[in-house]
This record gives structure tokens, C-alpha cells and sequence, in this order.
């Protein structure tokens, strides 16, 4: 039976991801893409994000935060795509991915407010 991940399951599997790219950072890579769908109203969320920044920084490592927007029902559409679809397993069940696609949308603030992020190197 396959057990669904937990907000917190998902953030603790990412933060192995994260660590070990700040590894391969570390050791001459060039740099690291990473994302993360930001619940803008969940302070857990800005602490997060937070970590991992400062995790690259720690090192002397530059973040560049970018912020995408798109409807829900773009993102919808998107979801179905080969891209997703091949490359990201949670997508491949399409009816829950859209589900949990609708319920975060509908849940959270993914979106931020002008001038709510005050790092540098907001894109």
C-alpha cells in the first residue's frame, strides 16, 4: 500500500535533496534549481525557506528567489503535460495530483503581496 507524503514528510525528504546539493555545490558545481510550492500564509513555510536559503549562504553560495504565477487552471493543464508526467512520480496519478493541486489552492496563499519577500535577488 503506498502511504501519501505529509507536508512534513515532503519537506524532510527535501531538505535530504537540499543537503545533498549544497554537497555538490560545494564541490564546483556550478549550482542547484531547486522548487517548492510556498504556503505564504504558513509561518512553518517561511522558516523553510529560510533554512534552505541560509544553508546555501552559510556557504557562500548566492540565492536567487523566483516566484512563478500561473491560474489553476493553467496549472491544471500544465500538470498533464509528458514534462511532469516523466520526469516528477507524484504526477502520474493525475487525478490526485489535481486534487491536491485544487486543495492547496484553495488552502493556502501561493502568491506573495508586493513587498512581502524582502530578501535580495527576488525575481
Amino acid at each position: 500500500m503506498r502511504e501519501s507524503l505529509t507536508r512534513r514528510n515532503r519537506r524532510q525528504l527535501d531538505w535530504v535533496y537540499v543537503v545533498e546539493g549544497v554537497k555538490r555545490f560545494s564541490s564546483k558545481m556550478y549550482g542547484l534549481i531547486f522548487t517548492y510550492v510556498w504556503g505564504l500564509d504558513l509561518q512553518n513555510d517561511w522558516a523553510y525557506v529560510d533554512r534552505i536559503c541560509s544553508t546555501f549562504e552559510d556557504r557562500g553560495g548566492q540565492v536567487y528567489l523566483v516566484e512563478l504565477e500561473a491560474d489553476l487552471e493553467v496549472r491544471l493543464e500544465r500538470n498533464k503535460t509528458p514534462h511532469p508526467l516523466e520526469h516528477k512520480p507524484s504526477k502520474r496519478d493525475v487525478k490526485r495530483s489535481e486534487h491536491d493541486l485544487k486543495l492547496t489552492a484553495e488552502k493556502h496563499r501561493l502568491n506573495s503581496v508586493d513587498g512581502e519577500i524582502t530578501r535580495e535577488n527576488l525575481h
